[in-house]
């Protein structure tokens, strides 16, 4: 920032200063760049005060070297692109103003690659941006001043690309405003206190609280959603929860689970604990014995019929009436009984940690529109399928904590209570979709719905084998719900009672087809333990990649909005289980990462059975305020190794929610699936590639076939040069790249980085001015793939812009010639001139030469551009009108609090006549590029909390204060910022302009100005 000073010498006086002083703070910030920092626990789990499990292994990702090979714009792109949210779309900009706001605030922060906790402690520590959680389309919240981001623009690694401010209406997640409640989220950083405080000064009242949200009500609550949402604490704000309700509704048999209680399996899932969070308490019935345990939240309430069948389902023995066919799924296992209405993040983590439960079962959700059961019908349809802080906390669990949430997909599909609308969307094939609450919308849980019992396990069948009530996907963003069904038609289990006759009792639902499923789950991981070791644990991916790849397809070909990926088939999932046996060939469990950003496994086909690979991932936490929840989104295909063609993904179309599935890029769900169902003889590739990936992040891999991992190729770039002037030719040699042992290279692909590409083994490209990343990607006869970059900086120097005014100052009209002689292009010319003159007009051209005809504080601002497109700017100060001698001036700067800033100055000698009325006299104080808008009394008097003027006429006096006020900004063109001068000359302009065309001021007025960085600055009037 350049300084307005009268002499060159007191310039290059400062420059020098300025220059000290950057290298000495680059150096600082160099040295600690070089500093390893400890591992920080993930921002969403410390904000919500919970402890933070470790994560599976990842590789180390070398601090020193930043793993830039592969960090490249051929995975992710190194320009800014759109962020879409719920109600808009955003691009991202480098605000490389000098006018930065120097008070933190929250961004959304969009980076060219992979965030790890190295990098996350870098910011915080070099670039003081704390992190808080992950956006969508490679996006951070983040918390900085606007100076410290554009620092960290031109440093940090990875790249960051830009960033914006959400505006209050963002986030808002429904539009809703029907409801008078609303669930109002918060920042890690924001405060708690303040929002409840403003709430209240709104009419608003706050219903509960939590560590890091409040539920408030007031009527016409959108109006204050809108407030509210524009204070930097507020992170999102939802429609107040309705009320949680109880998804009511021979399964072992259907499920194919029978056979894994005797040889060679003897599953009972002993040694496993189940979380039942359920309505009510779970009864103490004969069947659980000493296995059921109950939680503090339970302790008061009455046993509910609900829970204990449902509970019963998963591990009840059977053993009241022996033959009458009500055992459960796992009738060793011990469970533990908690309520619906607690706390849905801590009372799971009290599970684990008090009862050692891995597994949770959780057969309710939202009430939703039309309850068949209840007869009611709740006027908040519009929140099907979205994602909220519900869901948001439970995916959290998932990743962070490892838990297994199996959760029933809800009876809301059938619906139709007389004078109201059916649940859903109701679509072409006159069935109804879009009828999965809010608490099913989670991606890293397994949400389950209710086939019927013509649904059979190991039978594929193309018709409808959900039950009617069963509820449908997709959820908003066009996710696959439910991912699994299980037989939930009239299931036999424990009752509320050990009374003989009323022993056992049948129930229908979702509730009892996910009771079903986590008792599976619970054999599952039983013998996942006896394979991986006692203290192991499956994770959610892993389990939900296995189900998925195993069960038996229902309904249409492919996953559908009804079925999901079918009906679960336990003894096909443990038998790969076990067909795996812990070696990695049929199930890969490992991790996508910045350093290993694709992976490559080989399997070969005789041609006889089809190929199917399903990939899973726990995702971070998704933003609610994003219209995709997905923040990681990997990606598989097959790849025939011959001939390198593809087979894709299964999709599926949310707007046509009836159709069946296709093949292509799936860029919404954690969970995809690749089918080739008649496969020519031959070798394979699943290639699995983090597309987008701002985490390093775990995945299992499920496949038909036995895999091997292959090793990519080695790509080398040997550039000719790497700078030089325009236009630079330079030559790339590839041929150094390598494969791995056995393969050979069969592909070599240049993209230059303009948009130009080319192939072969070398390149020769030519480059205008500019900074590129050219990319190699090689390819080898497997289908295997890598790729590295290299910069290429084509040299041209910016034009320096010079602009002087003469005069600088006089009575209107004043014509005043602006010269930009001064200008020059140390490598190319000057192509344009393009002058403002900052009354509202331009012009083009050097030497340019115009009339101010209104008083008035002016700064002209020319824009030089070279031949080879860079361009700079260089402003100065015209004042037209009298000359205002100060007699004293000072300013007082306050760089850690704002806005706390004071100017006063005043003068004996106003060139103004002394009959003057200064009643209603409106005008403008402007002191550097801060303005400030009076209107004076008739005693020439005008009081406000920031502003006091005071003129007499009279006696040629004027008295100008302000206080409170922000005017780091206003002075930032005059270098009075928070860095450590003392008595450093410096030249402010400043005016006081009356709307009767009155106008005193100067160009520049002398101060002496001293400062200490992150402290205060003061500048002292310097009398002519």
């Amino acid at each position: 920032m350049s300084l307005k000073l009268k002499t060159g010498l007191i310039a290059f006086a400062l420059f020098a200063m300025l220059g000290v002083w950057l290298a000495i703070h680059t150096s600082h910030r160099a040295r600690l760049t070089q500093r390893e920092a400890n591992p920080t626990q993930t921002q969403d789990a410390t904000r919500i005060g919970l402890p933070v499990s470790p994560r599976p292994p990842t590789t180390t990702e070398s601090h020193a070297a930043k793993e830039m090979t592969r960090r490249d714009a051929d995975f992710w792109s190194q320009l800014a692109h759109p962020i879409t949210l719920r109600h808009r779309t955003l691009l991202p900009a480098r605000n490389g103003s000098q006018n930065l706001d120097v008070i933190p605030h929250v961004w959304l922060a969009q980076f060219g690659g992979p965030l790890s906790e190295q990098n996350r402690a870098d910011l915080r520590k070099i670039f003081r941006i704390t992190t808080l959680f992950p956006s969508a389309d490679m996006c951070f919240y983040v918390r900085a001043t606007a100076a410290d981001l554009v620092s960290a623009s031109n440093a940090a690694t990875p790249s960051l690309l830009g960033w914006i401010r959400l505006e209050a209406a963002d986030k808002i997640v429904s539009s809703d405003d029907t409801s008078n409640r609303l669930r109002i989220e918060l920042f890690s950083t924001g405060e708690r206190r303040r929002v409840a405080e403003r709430t209240a000064s709104l009419g608003g009242r706050v219903l509960q609280t939590g560590s890091n949200w409040l539920e408030v009500e007031r009527n016409k609550a959108y109006d204050l959603a809108l407030t509210l949402a524009e204070l930097d604490d507020v992170y999102m704000i939802e429609p107040g929860r309705s009320k949680l309700v109880v998804h009511n509704a021979e399964a072992e048999a259907n499920s194919s689970a029978t056979p894994l209680f005797s040889a060679p399996y003897n599953l009972t899932g002993s040694g496993i604990t189940v979380m039942v969070r359920d309505e009510g308490r779970i009864f103490a019935h004969p069947d659980f014995g000493s296995r059921l345990q109950f939680g503090p939240d339970v302790a008061n309430l009455q046993p509910i019929q609900h829970a204990t069948h449902v509970a019963g389902t998963i591990g009840g023995s059977g053993g009241s009436i022996p033959g009458a066919g009500a055992r459960g799924f796992a009738p060793g296992c011990s469970i533990v009984s908690y309520d619906l209405n607690g706390d849905e993040l801590a009372e799971p983590i009290q599970a684990f940690q008090s009862f050692g439960a891995v597994i949770s079962n959780h057969s309710y959700g939202f009430l939703t529109g039309w309850d068949n059961a209840s007869g009611t019908f709740t006027d908040n349809q519009s929140t099907f399928g979205l994602y909220g802080s519900f869901a948001r906390n439970w995916d959290l669990l998932a990743r962070n904590q490892g838990l297994i949430i199996v959760k029933s997909a809800g009876n809301a599909r059938d619906g139709n209570g007389v004078g109201h609308p059916h649940n859903g969307t109701l679509a072409a094939d006159g069935d109804f979709y879009n009828t999965i609450d809010q608490s099913g919308t989670s991606k890293n849980i397994l949400v389950v719905g209710a086939a019927s019992d013509a649904a059979i396990a190991g039978t594929s069948t193309a018709s409808k084998q959900v039950l009617a009530f069963s509820s449908s996907g997709p959820v908003a963003d066009g996710r696959l719900r439910p991912e699994i069904i299980a037989n939930g038609d009239t299931l036999l289990s424990c009752d509320n009672t050990a009374v003989t006759g009323n022993t056992y009792v049948s129930l229908s639902g979702t509730s009892m087809a996910a009771a079903a499923v986590c008792g599976t789950t619970v054999l599952f991981m039983q013998d996942y333990k006896r394979i991986f070791g006692a203290s192991s644990s499956c994770a959610p991916h892993y389990l939900r990649a296995v189900y998925a790849q195993t069960a038996t397809d229902m309904g249409r070909p492919g996953p559908d909005f009804l079925h999901g990926f079918g009906m679960l088939d336990a003894l096909a999932a443990i038998t790969l289980l076990n067909t795996d046996g812990g070696t990695g060939s049929r199930i890969v469990s490992s991790t996508i990462s910045s350093s290993n950003p694709e992976r490559f496994f080989l399997l070969s086909s005789d041609g006889s059975s089809p190929i199917k690979g399903t990939l899973c991932w726990s995702d971070d936490a998704g933003d609610a305020l994003a219209k995709k929840t997905l923040v990681n989104d990997l990606d598989m295909r097959l790849i025939k190794a011959d001939d390198q063609s593809q087979t894709l993904p299964f999709i599926l179309n949310p707007a046509a929610p009836d159709q069946p599935a296709t093949q292509g890029v799936n860029s919404v769900d954690t969970i995809e699936q690749t089918l080739l169902a008649a496969p020519a003889a031959g070798s394979y590739i699943f290639a699995i590639r983090g597309t987008t990936l701002i985490s390093s992040t775990p995945f299992a891999f499920a496949s038909s076939h036995t895999l091997t991992e292959l090793q990519p190729p080695t790509p080398v770039i040997i550039p000719s040069s790497t700078s030089g002037p325009p236009p630079l030719v330079v030559n790339f040699d590839g041929s150094s790249s390598s494969a791995a042992q056995g393969e050979s290279i069969v592909q070599f692909q240049w993209m230059f980085g303009d948009g130009a590409t080319a192939q072969g083994a070398s390149a020769t490209h030519t480059y205008s001015p500019g900074i590129y990343l050219a990319i190699l990607k090689v390819t080898d006869n497997k289908g295997a793939s890598a790729s590295t970059t290299v910069k290429i900086s084509v040299a041209n120097m910016p034009p320096v812009a010079a602009i002087s005014a003469s005069p600088s100052a006089g009575s209107s009209p004043l014509s005043v010639l602006l010269s930009t002689d001064g200008s020059f292009d140390p490598d190319g010319n000057i192509a344009n001139y393009a002058v403002d003159f900052g009354d509202g007009t331009t012009g083009n051209g050097p030497n340019p030469t115009h009339t101010y005809n209104a008083p008035g504080l002016y700064m002209p601002k020319v824009t030089v551009t070279d031949n080879g497109g860079a361009s700079s700017s260089k402003s100065t100060i015209v004042f037209i009108g009298d000359a205002f001698v100060p007699a004293t001036a000072r300013f007082s700067l306050n760089f850690a609090l704002q806005p706390r800033d004071t100017f006063s100055i005043s003068t004996r000698a106003l060139p103004i006549a002394p009959n003057v009325d200064p009643t209603g006299l409106e005008g403008t104080v402007t002191f550097g590029q801060a303005s400030f808008n009076f209107i004076l009394d008739s005693k020439g008097r005008y009081t406000s909390p920031v502003l006091k003027v005071k003129l007499n006429p009279l006696h040629a006096q004027m008295t100008i204060t302000i206080v409170n006020a922000n005017l780091i900004n206003g002075l930032a063109a005059s270098n009075a910022t928070n860095i450590s001068v003392k008595n450093l000359p410096i030249s402010i302009p400043f005016a006081v302009t009356f709307a009767n065309n009155l106008s005193f001021g100067s160009p520049g007025l002398r101060f002496n100005y001293t400062a200490k960085k992150d402290a205060r600055g003061t500048g002292t009037l310097l009398k002519q």
